[in-house]
């Protein structure tokens, strides 16, 4: 600190340096640059797989919570009252649809776990695991 502090020009200097090099070497130019080479080197199989499972993983996410959850909300008094009825009221009919959904991802969840050991062993044998 004592140095910066006797020589002003000379830190001002480094500092307009590295400045430089920060806006050249971490442009957003630069760094979208990088992400779509690292995105394009994620094989096309793994890509199929994450996009079949992003819905998936949301779904599962949404049966944390409670049945009936979309009609609640910070609403107007009326509109509160309303679905606070529609709740009660089709609360049975929500139970069951949440349960067929956990049912319904359980399932899924398996086929892909399932999925994901044959891709692997088909890699591991060297054939392809399409059967094509």
């Amino acid at each position: 600190m004592t140095r910066v502090y006797e020589r002003p020009e000379e830190a001002a200097a480094v500092g307009k340096r590295a400045r430089a090099d920060l806006l050249e070497g971490h442009s957003y130019e630069r760094t979208a640059d990088f992400i779509r080479a690292r995105l394009s080197g994620i094989p096309e199989s793994v890509r199929r797989l994450l996009e079949i499972r992003e819905p998936l993983d949301h779904a599962a996410a949404t049966l944390d919570q409670p049945p009936g959850y979309g009609l609640a909300g910070e609403t107007s008094f009326l509109n509160r009252i309303v679905r606070r009825v529609l709740r009660r009221i089709l609360w049975p009919q929500l139970a069951e649809q949440r349960r067929l959904d956990a049912e319904l991802v359980d399932s899924v969840k398996g086929v892909m776990r399932e999925l994901d050991r044959v891709v692997t062993q088909s890699q591991r044998n060297g054939s392809d695991p399409t059967g094509l």
